[in-house]
């Protein structure tokens, strides 16, 4: 029993590690998103500026 108690506590840290990892990679990618919409309204505004 001691071993299969040893497996589920690590396959609960794998799996939190794993989410974890996942979330980082969201919002990694929702920070890219938000800067190319930031770049995207500046470059706008630089137009609106220049006329």
């Amino acid at each position: 029993m001691e071993g299969s108690e040893e497996d589920g506590k690590i396959r609960e840290s794998l799996e939190f590690l794993r989410d974890w990892l996942n979330n980082c990679d969201q919002n990694a990618a929702n920070d890219m998103d938000s800067e190319a919409q930031v770049a995207e309204v500046s470059d706008g505004n630089d137009e609106l500026i220049e006329n």
